[in-house]
């Protein structure tokens, strides 16, 4: 929306046509990617097109990303910056769905014997009702992930070749003025679903990989924005999480979900489907943070999921942590190191909720505080560190009520 209140009609480089053209609801989502209207944006942007002043948009890019950290680099509330938001392939992008329709048709002859074109299988991922009836025919992570594969040399192609030297090319402008906040990159746009990334983290000044970098990963379900959202596969979810999963450790980083959600209306399905993928998030220990926010979000039922315990701060090296929205348990385990000399602490949303006579640490150590946020409801509770190289495991039990209601104000 930003090119349609920002940029005159008529641009040579076309930024009114990637926003200002209709499209039909029900061809939003992948679909999207086959209108043609939306490619000249972005290949003239990987193709670094000069701007009427003869500057290239990319090097434009990363000269306001250079400002940008030169007016935050002092600002202790900015951890870093996420260089681009879910990069699109532009023109490039209209190979993938034949690809993935192919797979898709290959792969139902292989396990059902249905014998179907891949332009059948266009025809069935246009429609909302149609799309949801053919990915009920994937019946395993396995034939998903053989699906998903078939689009990993288009992507990776993309990813090596255009989108990891231009992240090259941001890093270095904004280590220029800032050495000291993360960078956090994005995987190209197919990989939100389900596709691996090869991307690699970008270097700094000594050629080596940059040590404050993080792999900001996007991940939903090929249902999303759809009316089956519900309905998305536990299989599918899986797989997504696991490949990004294995791509940080494969590239070194820690990972934050920059995206996930997108949960829209309150119909049944939607808070379980919340907590398969807070679940997911709890078991590869990522950071993250949901999409979107809008006004009045929080009166859905599926937010109150999102209303959870984590540890903010291990003291030495977390092993695990999960919290039951049903029963209110909160279990953590880490490995505490002898020269740990700062606690461990776990963020706390509701302090007044929070069964004191059930919370647990082993072993004891030096005690357990509780400690409200001033003029909020939250707040943590803080462990002190053992002085011993020592497994550690806390549990505590939150009061839970289905009556209650969240604001986002703070108490005061």
């Amino acid at each position: 929306t930003f090119t349609v209140y920002y940029i005159p009609t008529g641009h040579p480089n076309g930024l009114p046509l990637l926003r200002t053209s209709p499209m039909p609801q029900e061809r939003y989502g992948v679909m999207h990617t086959l209108s043609v209207r939306q490619f000249r944006l972005p290949d003239n942007f990987w193709k670094n097109t000069p701007a009427s002043d003869g500057i290239g948009l990319q090097d434009h890019y990363s000269k306001t990303w250079q400002y940008v950290a030169k007016r935050y680099k002092g600002n202790n509330t900015v951890i870093g910056y996420d260089m681009m938001n879910e990069p699109f392939n532009g023109s490039e992008a209209q190979k993938f769905m034949p690809v993935l329709f192919g797979a898709f048709a290959k792969y139902l002859k292989k396990e059902t014997g249905t014998d179907i074109s891949p332009e059948e299988v266009a025809e069935m991922w246009s429609n909302q009702d149609s799309r949801y009836k053919a990915l009920q025919m994937i019946g395993t992570k396995e034939g998903f992930a053989r699906i998903m594969n078939a689009a990993y040399d288009l992507n990776a192609k993309f990813e090596k070749e255009k989108l990891q030297p231009f992240y090259q090319k941001v890093a270095d402008a904004i280590r220029k003025e800032d050495k000291t906040k993360i960078l956090f990159f994005n995987h190209g746009y197919f990989c939100n679903s389900g596709v691996r990334t090869a991307l690699e983290p970008v270097k700094g000044a000594n050629g080596k990989p940059d040590p404050l970098t993080a792999y900001a990963a996007h991940g939903y379900d090929l249902l999303v924005d759809t009316k089956n959202l519900a309905n998305s596969s536990d299989d599918r979810l899986e797989l997504i999480f696991e490949r990004i999963n294995e791509s940080g450790k494969r590239m070194n980083v820690p990972v934050l979900i920059g995206e996930w959600g997108a949960l829209g209306a309150d119909v049944p399905g939607m808070t379980e489907l919340a907590c398969k993928n807070l679940h997911l998030i709890e078991k590869f220990l990522f950071s993250n943070t949901y999409w979107a926010y809008y006004q009045g979000f929080e009166k859905n039922s599926w937010f109150k999921p999102l209303v959870r315990p984590y540890p903010a701060f291990i003291a030495g090296n977390l092993l695990s942590y999960s919290y039951e929205v049903k029963t209110g348990n909160f279990y953590c385990k880490w490995e505490e190191t002898a020269n740990q000399t700062m606690p461990t602490e776990i963020f706390i949303p509701r302090m007044s909720k929070i069964n004191i006579e059930k919370l647990s640490i082993i072993p004891q150590g030096n005690g357990v505080v509780l400690d409200p946020v001033n003029d909020g409801k939250g707040g943590y509770v803080i462990i002190s560190p053992t002085g011993k190289n020592v497994t550690r495991k806390l549990y505590f039990n939150i009061e839970t009520d289905e009556q209650e209601t969240i604001s986002l104000t703070s108490a005061k």
